[in-house]
């Protein structure tokens, strides 16, 4: 290397550790500030801070900042070369039980009264800060550093003791302070404290950020109220007075949604649970309702659905008949019958309001006017259309009763100070009301009986407008139309807790990296081990095809692979379709899932046990 060459580099070198003194010096000004502002208690969230890429971006740019000061850098320097501003930092760090803070222990090193005396940087003895003395200096220092100032602090003996904080000790530290502060202009001075309290209000707002994302991680911020099924029986339905006797016994009611004209099915639709079509009718036509009024609405919806079929002669495409061991209720899904929105994919209506010809789901036309959004899983509406889930309006002699309504009941409703049994009585008194009979219902609650498992990531679902349209591999696919299998398999990576190489881990995200790394199959079905690349600790086993075995085998089966610590993924329409699900856990006989298709969480209560064909499952290595 040249002799220029030589000089450039070592100018550069000596360039690069004065950025590095000015970082240092930005960090101990943040910490005194934020010990300063906030009692001796922040000290500590900047050290934490300092750690993340995004900490130490904001300390790069204030190290930047700083070095534009007259004579900052090379006093930064001077101090970074003899140690001081190490010794400051981790007086800053490790001080317990100074000042105001009193308690003893690594844990109260964070909230102890510290400050920029003591250890290069601990309080003065009676817990006053060293910052209001000096800003009572600025105005009486009014010189420019000089390199005699830059000098001293050569001569400043630094000790790195952490385990004594004794008189001698706070004496040197308040002289390397001293020692900075003396040779500093006044401007710098100012600049220097309004650096160090802007600095950590900004990494105050880093630390909630991350705080938040990594409530959302671990998953403790969000309830889910479930859906449920009910045993719906009875011994016929009351329409105008006039008694239809049909003895019904019910469970695990659907909902097929036809056409206005009666025509057909909706197309694009599968069968919604009985219990989440109530949700749905009742947050398309009352969501702004009262409490009492969305309540009335629930219970009078319900037994209009139930008795619709009775009143109608199964005209137009209305009727309530058995499908291969399956009970289907067959609606219109616009104001003819009831208005139903979705409540966890939103919808979608070719007219406002989804009046009469209106189609009232998502994946329309683009000429479609949007009507709703999905409803949030911890949403009033869902809590209060859940607790009144079962019940209908029957006779004196339980018959239940075809509750026809509209707009002007809604708004009545929803002005009475009436609670919901009795508007429903009063209002449909004429038509023989007697009672508000409660059907057998099975709880999806976290009580024991239901899913015990909380979090963001239950509620994912492969129609996520966030994600749905990522494409699968290079099938042509997205993950709203074929990705229930990875969408499963990121829910139990993140109820398994295991570490990911992406940031922000969902489904979206997820497959971005599988597409990445060999992911999918050209058609795009998942490699499942392939899941190894994105979470290396999560390991594929294998699979088991239990297509030809008994509804106590597969149970048993399952329960096995389950209690053996292993994430499981049912593939649960094997003779109708294909899709899967992620199992959550078995309690008795009932097996608890997070479906990306619906928001069921009974995997035999939404799907034909016997259409369970295979069992995928993953290990935690």
């Amino acid at each position: 290397m040249s002799d220029d060459g030589e000089k450039y580099q070592a100018n550069r070198n000596d360039n690069n550790q004065a950025s590095d003194s000015s970082k240092k010096a930005a960090k101990v000004a943040a910490k005194a500030a934020a010990d300063y502002f906030t009692g001796g208690k922040g000290g500590a969230v900047v050290d934490k801070l300092a750690d993340t890429k995004l900490g130490n971006a904001v300390l790069n740019t204030a190290g930047k900042a700083l070095e534009k000061q007259p004579g900052f850098a090379k006093a930064a320097k001077k101090l970074d070369d003899s140690g001081a501003l190490d010794t400051a930092d981790k007086g800053l760090s490790v001080i317990e039980g100074a000042g105001t803070g009193g308690a003893a222990g690594a844990e109260n090193a964070a909230s102890s009264g510290t400050d920029i005396a003591s250890k290069g940087a601990a309080t003065d003895k009676g817990g006053q800060s060293l910052l209001p003395s000096l800003g009572d200096t600025l105005g009486k220092n009014k010189k420019k550093p000089s390199s005699s100032d830059l000098d001293d602090i050569d001569d400043i003996d630094v000790e790195d003791d952490e385990s004594s904080f004794d008189s001698d000790t706070e004496t040197k530290g308040k002289g390397i302070i001293k020692a900075i502060w003396d040779m500093l202009d006044p401007i710098t001075k100012m600049f220097i404290i309004l650096i160090g309290f802007f600095l950590f209000i900004i990494m105050l707002g880093v630390m909630f950020i991350i705080i938040q994302l990594s409530s959302e991680k671990s998953g403790n911020n969000v309830s889910i109220v479930g859906s449920g099924s009910c045993n719906y029986r009875t011994n016929g339905f009351s329409v105008e007075g006039k008694k239809h006797n049909r003895e019904i016994n019910i469970t695990n009611l659907k909902v097929r949604l036809m056409n206005c004209n009666g025509s057909g099915a909706v197309e694009g639709e599968e069968l919604v649970d009985f219990e989440k079509y109530i949700l749905g009718v009742v947050y398309q036509e009352n969501g702004g309702g009262s409490d009492e009024g969305i309540k009335t609405e629930a219970v009078a919806a319900r037994s209009f659905a139930l008795a619709r079929p009775a009143a109608m002669g199964n005209a137009a495409g209305i009727k309530l008949s058995e499908e291969n061991g399956q009970w289907i209720l067959q609606l219109r899904a616009c104001t003819y019958d009831q208005a139903y929105c979705d409540p966890d994919k939103g919808c979608w209506s070719t007219t406002k309001g989804g009046e009469s010809g209106g189609t009232m789901h998502s994946g329309q036309s683009s000429s479609a006017i949007w009507s709703r959004p999905p409803l949030p899983a911890d949403s009033k509406i869902r809590t209060l259309v859940e607790s009144t889930k079962g019940q209908v309006v029957v006779t004196s002699d339980n018959y239940i009763i075809h509750t026809t309504y509209k707009s002007g009941a809604q708004t009545a409703w929803n002005a009475s100070n009436l609670d919901y049994k009795q508007i429903l009585l009063q209002h449909y008194a004429s038509m023989g009301a007697a009672d508000i009979l409660q059907m057998e219902c099975s709880s999806e609650s976290t009580d024991g009986s239901g899913s015990a498992t909380t979090g963001q990531f239950t509620t994912w679902k492969q129609y996520d407008p966030t994600w749905g349209s990522v494409p699968i591999g290079n099938s042509g696919k997205t993950i709203q139309n074929i990705g229930c299998t990875v969408t499963s398999v990121a829910m139990l990576v993140a109820k398994s807790g295991v570490s990911v190489n992406i940031s922000n881990f969902n489904p979206g995200t997820f497959v971005q990296a599988l597409n990445n790394n060999g992911g999918f199959t050209p058609g795009g079905a998942l490699n499942w081990a392939n899941v190894t690349k994105i979470a290396p600790s999560f390991v594929y086993l294998g699979q088991t095809n239990v297509s030809n075995l008994s509804r106590d085998e597969k149970l048993a089966k399952l329960k096995t692979l389950v209690d053996s610590g292993y994430y499981v993924i049912a593939e649960v329409k094997g003779r109708t379709g294909q899709h899967w699900v992620a199992v959550d856990n078995i309690s008795g006989d009932r097996i608890n899932m997070f479906d990306p298709g619906s928001s069921s969480t009974d995997m035999w209560g939404e799907y034909n046990w016997a259409n369970t064909s295979v069992f995928s499952y993953y290990k935690i290595s």
